[in-house]
């Protein structure tokens, strides 16, 4: 119908598509204020994506948008696939069942079998639904944020749950239980030759070719994996990205030959800075910078360490080198941070397993898919 506002990737976003998120969680304090030019890159003629692959973005005004995403080849359990995503809408059951309606038949056009999402672009980006959390939960960026009818809405559209995640709310005390353990699998592997560092801002872009190719041999089996060009990868995982990541509890561990074995990013909670809560001091999340904004967390005695990425290279797994990161990650935690959260973690994998010894509560995310 004439109301759908549509536009080809790279070439920008339809009339209303930027104002309807505003109009949505206008009211909502948790909620954190997407980024007009943000998305507006990454819809643009500038977007390296767009040299291989395809999107189209769909908006109804005041009601629902839409995006859909395409990478040739791209094949997950032996089935061509499309992804939607930056998907918001007030609830109108007919427009959102016009839009899929739209970018499934786009997506079926393109060759796919399958539709995944919500996923921003690709698992680089944001993607999940977060099906529920505790009362007046604090939103912390980059986690996937909606209401809670959202994941009502997928059901009746015929998409179901393909994958779950959850946010594991713990404090640093609780690492005290496990801590004697691994600190001997830690120590072990120092006597075998591992070292543990710092993982500096400075080191990780000295280290970011090295780890362009690392980061494909750590995740290249994760769900929807898709490796960036080495453009790419330097516009998404450059300085402003490193800015943001704390540097004394970071690590990184070098094996016995000297080569990259593995590392482990955390990032304090800048939840109360970015949230729209924080009004007209609200830092953007773009913006964000340890040096900068970890002083106004003490002030505030929010001290919240998320771990948001961690990973092995496959020729060292096996060695118990994911407890030694967190070994030094958590002595250096001590004092500094209160409480430690596992972000996004997919339920049943081992770090799941281990939050759920000591009993910590847990957010819950989900990822869809429908065949199309």
């Amino acid at each position: 119908m004439t109301d759908i506002q549509q536009k080809i990737g790279g070439e920008g976003l339809p009339a209303g598509f930027l104002d309807l998120a505003q109009q949505i969680y206008q009211h909502d304090p948790q909620w954190i204020p997407e980024e007009p030019e943000a998305l507006l890159r990454d819809f643009g003629a500038e977007n390296p994506w767009f040299a291989d692959n395809q999107a189209i973005s769909l908006c109804i005004k005041n009601q629902a948008r839409l995006a859909g995403y395409f990478s040739p080849g791209h094949i997950i359990e032996g089935r061509p696939v499309a992804y939607f995503g930056t998907w918001e809408t007030d609830g109108d059951a007919d427009a959102n069942q016009r839009l899929f309606q739209h970018v499934e038949n786009w997506a079926r056009a393109q060759g796919a079998k399958d539709l995944y999402g919500p996923i921003h672009f690709s698992t680089y980006g944001d993607y999940r639904l977060r099906v529920s959390a505790e009362k007046n939960a604090l939103t912390y960026p980059a986690e996937p944020y909606n209401p809670p009818s959202y994941a009502k809405m997928l059901k009746s559209l015929g998409c179901k749950v393909h994958l779950k995640y959850i946010t594991q709310l713990g404090y640093t005390r609780q690492g005290r239980l496990l801590y004697p353990i691994k600190r001997r699998a830690r120590d072990k592997l120092v006597r075998q030759g591992y070292r543990f560092e710092a993982l500096t801002h400075e080191l990780w872009l000295d280290s970011l070719a090295e780890m362009h190719k690392l980061i494909d041999s750590i995740f290249g089996r994760n769900f929807g994996y898709t490796p960036l060009s080495w453009e790419s990868f330097k516009n998404a995982l450059g300085p402003s990205y490193i800015a943001k990541y704390c540097p004394i509890t970071s690590t990184i561990a070098y094996g016995p030959d000297g080569d990259v074995a593995g590392f482990v990013l955390m990032v304090p909670n800048y939840g109360p800075l970015v949230i729209q809560q924080a009004g007209p001091e609200r830092v953007s999340v773009s913006q964000l910078n340890y040096d900068r904004h970890w002083p106004m967390l003490e002030e505030r005695d929010f001290k919240i360490m998320l771990v948001k990425t961690i990973g092995v290279s496959q020729q060292h797994r096996g060695k118990r080198l994911m407890d030694g990161l967190m070994v030094r990650a958590y002595e250096h935690a001590l004092g500094r941070y209160d409480r430690i959260y596992g972000v996004l973690i997919s339920d049943g994998n081992l770090s799941a397993r281990i939050g759920k010894l000591v009993r910590v509560p847990v957010r819950k995310y989900a990822l869809y898919k429908k065949t199309i």
